[in-house]
């Protein structure tokens, strides 16, 4: 697959993406709204004066796991900006571009030629599911298979491959094996254009809420797709969650080097066996939320309009709310499989968590909804993210 190069403008009209303060950036020059509840890292920085927080050190981490041969998973509470994260992820690994108005070209800077970054900017066909938007019928089953097939040819017509990958139809997968829709696909991308398939899944685990036999079948579904990510067939499995798996909400408001007060979730969790679950990593503590320091940046691209408070953003902040701290400050066994006895990984196995950077573990985040109405509050902007 090429980069796109759509036809544009003149140069000379042409407005791109460009650094406003610190983590902060948008399409032109001057900050003019709040990002809306809907829309995503694409809808965000392809519209003029929209600020878009760049998680560069987050993003950076994240790429050094994806040749680790694990699947990563990790949960946030509903309005942390979970599905923004997941569309940033997308954007940045996609073979998809816009060649000649690509924002990651600006959003890297001095990165762009550096590893993970060299190897992996836009080195993926991407496939990006979201499991709650299955329809909440009774057949799961079936609702669930019709999603899959869906779903993947959408990926090929998205990519003009429809007419050079055949996948099985829905009359030739088995409804206990749905999972060969993707297995399929991604032995068609490796086979016949040698590209890795980025499979990403947002409320992966949702089905077993909403579902009676969503446990039963998720369970060898995602089993499988871990397996094919052991065995490289597919080159990375994101699985991204709200739901409270006992240890999450818990979490919200809590101070840095505290105890995780852990509770026993109302249903059990899907088996996970070769999945690494960031939530609680010290590296990724900053990857989903916005923290002081972010928060300052984006006051700061703010600074053009007259506020209709004069309160210090960051007191503001503190009145309506706290920050909250996901790192764990133990090692869990759950975190890092797969793990001995004694909880240290296998003679054969290398630890990918070992060598990143973990320095952001003490910074507090806000949810995003949360900063996006105290910014609404402040400079009295528009904002469908509801009030405080």
């Amino acid at each position: 697959m090429e980069a796109t190069d759509s036809p544009a403008s003149s140069p000379a009209k042409r407005e791109h993406v460009s650094q406003i303060c610190g983590s902060i950036f948008s399409k032109g020059g001057t900050i003019q709204r709040l990002p809306r509840s809907q829309e995503e890292f694409d809808d965000i920085v392809n519209a003029t004066g929209v600020p878009h927080v760049f998680k560069l050190h987050d993003l950076t981490q994240l790429a050094r796991l994806l040749d680790c041969r694990h699947a990563l998973l990790i949960r946030r509470p509903p309005g942390w900006g979970l599905d923004l994260f997941a569309s940033m992820v997308s954007a940045a690994f996609d073979q998809d571009y816009n060649l000649r108005d690509d924002p990651f070209k600006v959003l890297l800077g001095e990165e762009l030629d550096s590893i993970p970054w060299n190897h992996h900017l836009h080195d993926f066909f991407v496939l990006d599911l979201d499991f709650s938007r299955l329809p909440a019928r009774e057949d799961f089953r079936t609702e669930f298979q019709v999603y899959l097939e869906k779903k993947c040819q959408e990926m090929l017509y998205r990519y003009r491959l429809e007419k050079r990958v055949a996948l099985p139809g829905i009359h030739e997968v088995s409804k206990d094996e749905p999972e060969e829709f993707i297995s399929s696909l991604a032995y068609a991308l490796q086979l016949l254009f040698s590209g890795p398939l980025l499979v990403i899944i947002r409320n992966f685990d949702s089905p077993t809420t909403n579902y009676p036999d969503g446990y039963e079948v998720l369970n060898p579904f995602l089993n499988r797709l871990q397996c094919e990510v052991k065995t490289e067939l597919i080159g990375s499995l994101l699985l991204l969650s709200s739901w409270d798996d006992g240890s999450v909400y818990s979490c919200m408001g809590r101070p840095p080097l505290s105890l995780i007060k852990r509770r026993k979730p109302g249903l059990q969790p899907l088996d996970l066996p070769y999945t690494l679950d960031l939530t609680h990593d010290p590296v990724f503590q900053t990857a989903i939320g916005i923290s002081r320091q972010e928060v300052n940046a984006l006051d700061e691209a703010f600074g053009h309009l007259k506020p209709c408070d004069s309160t210090h953003i960051l007191k503001m902040m503190d009145k309506h709310g706290t920050t909250s701290v996901f790192a764990d400050i133990l090692p869990r066994t759950h975190q890092c499989p797969p793990l001995d006895e004694d909880g240290g990984w296998l003679a054969s196995e290398v630890d990918p968590l070992a060598e990143l950077d973990r320095s952001r573990e003490h910074e507090g985040t806000y949810p995003a909804q949360f900063v996006m109405k105290v910014f609404a509050l402040k400079y009295g902007l528009a904002s469908d993210h509801g009030s405080l």
